[in-house]
């Protein structure tokens, strides 16, 4: 991918997230796009098989009836 094409990929994403990034930091902003998207890439080749989560999530504070049913 071009510097160029990777700076208007950094100036759309700024633009979207509605933030004000002076010129001067989107050098070191498409460097960092550049490696988030070469390590993407390496995560995307490995084939994980299938994937659950841990143990089921409850958010600190809930109600256990509500996230469980009540019995």
């Amino acid at each position: 991918m071009s510097q160029e094409q990777i700076r208007n990929d950094i100036s759309a994403l700024v633009r979207l997230a509605a933030i004000t990034v002076p010129d001067d930091r989107l050098p070191a902003l498409a460097t960092g796009l550049s490696g988030t998207r070469t390590v993407a890439a390496a995560l995307a080749k490995h084939d994980y098989g299938l994937i659950e989560p841990a143990s089921r999530f409850e958010a600190p504070g809930q109600d256990r009836a509500l996230t469980h049913g009540a019995r």
